[in-house]
């Protein structure tokens, strides 16, 4: 197996597991409570809360997968950075 196969074969596996992971970040983030009411008759109200930092995390799963996959359609097209800056090139 080449190097490029196996660069192009690990990324599609990373991406894909960023997914759940992503998934997962995003409900660690997400918290519900109830605030209980203030005055009389008043129903108890469900609050939501969000974590930034699990937010920013499944955020940033979702990009890096992103970033992984479109790494892998760039080097399946055969398009190297040495063939896109000589110019003769075009396309890529």
């Amino acid at each position: 197996m080449s190097r490029r196969v196996a660069v192009t074969a690990a990324e599609i596996v990373v991406a894909v597991l960023l997914v759940p992971a992503a998934f997962w970040c995003w409900h660690r983030g997400l918290r519900t409570a109830d605030f209980p009411p203030y005055t009389k008759g008043v129903a108890v109200q469900p609050i939501t809360y969000y974590s930034g930092p699990w937010v920013s995390a499944a955020v940033g799963c979702v990009v890096l997968a992103a970033l992984l996959l479109l790494d892998t359609v760039r080097r399946h097209r055969g398009c190297s950075p040495a063939m896109q800056n000589d110019g003769r090139t075009t396309g890529c």
